[in-house]
């Protein structure tokens, strides 16, 4: 009787407690963050792409197109395979931009969205640095998760061959540019430009032609498709990259989050290779290290060592003794701004595009501007009096000589290779598709002995996104997941 009567008051309390309360706001933070911040996810995009650090991100295509040998760890310099890493540019970086997209292409965007730019200029920014870097990891890879990949549902997305990726690439390139509107606020995310859509429009239209001269070995013609798009993005009403003032830099900042990554890489372990100091030197055809037609010493040398006293370390061995130069801290100090597109190398494929026959311009009248621009960009950036700059005359002159007894193309390539340093990913592009410069390959390498043509697809891809991975695979010549097999642009 005496545990009824404890238990009838304990089945009433239980159900009075399934009783739907209604208790209001009881339970809000008042401080959560309801609403994506379209500001915060733009800069914070833009940032954590420029200043991804580590081997894959930055060293590795830096060793493949010679530029820098490795002193004490040579693995990647030999050529090592070993699955790569891509979550950097998936993980708040893309994803971010995708979210900048969609809570400004709602029916009604709110205020708390808008006040961050109008939508179009957000969309606009957004997604011309999405492409940016969809370039960058599908030129690493080859076929990549591409549609659907960003999807939050979608957790083993099929991997995209590549041409339906770039030809994808430049349509939503020219509708991004498109969409840009200089009487509208710009977006204050931006971090590159500050907002200034005219400045993201002769971006984009630098970047498409960037676009389609990879596809010179898929499009070659006049008339092809390449060409086509070249040519429509030269002429178009607001004009590609042909001023300093104009081009794409990142200015890294001495602080946690945007700081240069080439900063955390020690001393000890990285050194100018020897072809390119040799090449810079005009020494290249005494010592044989690489196929460059140079015989001027290009004062531009001075920027990028650490000593011109000093020769490049050979370039491919296990180990090999001696003192030689580095990087420059100019280049490599926390603060150093990097370049991501510039006058430079848009006047040099403009003149690579006239050589081809794709536009009417004079190529070698493009070939001079565009090295011209090379020592002018640099001294804007790292010297700021205007020596460097006046040292382009006498290298330019012979080098306009050698442009036509060396072969036009050759030359305007090699000096291509030299005006993107030191951004390594667009130089291992170029390299892959050109062979220009000739560089020999690593003397003790890991893998078959030739210079890699890509990057091995993550470790957990086999295993986590099966179907896709072979998928993926199987789009490769040969089917293989190895770093010298060939994608499609790669392929002739």
């Amino acid at each position: 009787m005496k545990k009824l009567l404890i238990l009838l008051p304990l089945l009433f309390i239980g159900f009075y407690g399934c009783e739907n309360v209604d208790f209001g706001d009881t339970n809000v933070d008042d401080d959560a963050v309801t609403q994506a911040d379209a500001q915060a996810l733009m800069a914070g995009a833009m940032n954590r792409f420029f200043t991804l650090g580590g081997r894959e991100y930055v060293a590795r295509p830096t060793l493949y197109v010679q530029y820098q040998s490795q002193n004490v760890y040579t693995d990647e310099s030999r050529y090592n395979e070993a699955p790569s890493t891509w979550t950097g540019y998936y993980v708040q970086t893309l994803s971010n931009l995708k979210k900048v997209v969609d809570i400004n292409s709602q029916d009604e965007v709110p205020i708390s969205v808008t006040v961050y730019g109008a939508p179009t200029n957000q969309i606009g920014v957004a997604e011309l640095m999405s492409v940016l870097i969809w370039k960058r990891v599908t030129d690493s890879f080859g076929p990549v998760p591409y549609e659907g990949a960003l999807g939050e549902e979608n957790l083993t997305p099929a991997y995209t061959g590549q041409e339906t990726i770039y030809r994808d690439l430049i349509a939503r390139a020219k509708t991004a540019r498109d969409m840009l509107d200089a009487n509208l606020p710009g977006p204050t995310g931006d971090v590159v430009y500050g907002g200034d859509v005219t400045k993201w429009q002769k971006f984009a239209n630098s970047f498409i032609m960037s676009l389609s001269m990879q596809l010179t070995k898929k499009f070659p013609g006049a008339s092809g498709f390449a060409a086509t798009e070249f040519s429509a993005a030269l002429n178009h009403s607001a004009g590609p990259i042909e001023e300093v003032a104009d081009e794409f830099w990142y200015q890294h900042q001495n602080v946690s989050g945007a700081t240069n990554p080439y900063s955390n890489f020690r001393g000890a372990d990285y050194s100018l290779s020897a072809p390119f100091v040799d090449a810079l030197s005009g020494e290249s055809g005494n010592t044989g290290t690489i196929g460059y037609s140079n015989t001027t010493y290009d004062e531009r040398l001075v920027l990028f060592s650490s000593d011109t006293s000093l020769a490049g370390r050979p370039y491919g061995y296990e180990s090999t003794s001696g003192t030689y130069a580095a990087i420059s801290s100019a280049i490599k100090a926390p603060d150093a701004p990097f370049p991501y597109m510039t006058a430079a190398y848009t006047y040099l494929n403009r003149a690579e595009a006239a050589e081809l026959g794709w536009t009417s311009e004079v190529p070698a009248d493009m070939f001079q501007e565009g090295v011209n621009k090379s020592f002018e960009t640099l001294d804007a950036h790292f010297v700021g009096d205007g020596s460097l700059e006046a040292e382009a005359t006498n290298y330019v002159t012979n080098r306009v000589i050698d442009y036509g007894t060396e072969g036009a193309l050759q030359v305007i390539r090699e000096e291509k290779w030299v005006a993107l340093f030191p951004n390594g990913h667009d130089a291992w592009s170029e390299w892959r598709r050109t062979g220009i410069p000739t560089l020999t390959p690593a003397a003790e390498p890991l893998n078959n002995g030739n210079i890699p043509r890509r990057y091995l697809y993550p470790a957990d891809e086999a295993g986590v996104n099966t179907e896709a991975y072979n998928a993926g695979v199987n789009m490769l010549t040969p089917g293989q997941d190895s770093n010298t097999s060939r994608f499609w642009w790669d392929i002739d």
